[in-house]
């Protein structure tokens, strides 16, 4: 199995588009999933990625970029 893991916060604008990027880029691979790891945002990033099929795990308060993608990979 391939996981990606987005690490993101406050990327509603962008989301939908990097999530499609990953859809096509394994184009042909049937066992993958992706982790969108919410590092507390205050806006849609969460919402719109999980319409979207993806795996949430949320943080309430803003962690470092080291420990958001730790806690994806956990």
């Amino acid at each position: 199995m391939i996981s990606v893991i987005i690490p993101a916060q406050n990327e509603a604008r962008y989301i939908e588009r990097c999530i499609n990027s990953v859809h096509e880029n394994l184009n042909g691979f049937h066992d993958y999933e992706i982790i969108l790891v919410d590092n507390a945002s205050t806006d849609e990033t969460a919402a719109i990625a999980q319409k979207m099929g993806v795996k949430i795990l949320s943080l309430s308060s803003k962690s470092s970029p080291s420990a958001v993608r730790n806690l994806g990979v956990s």
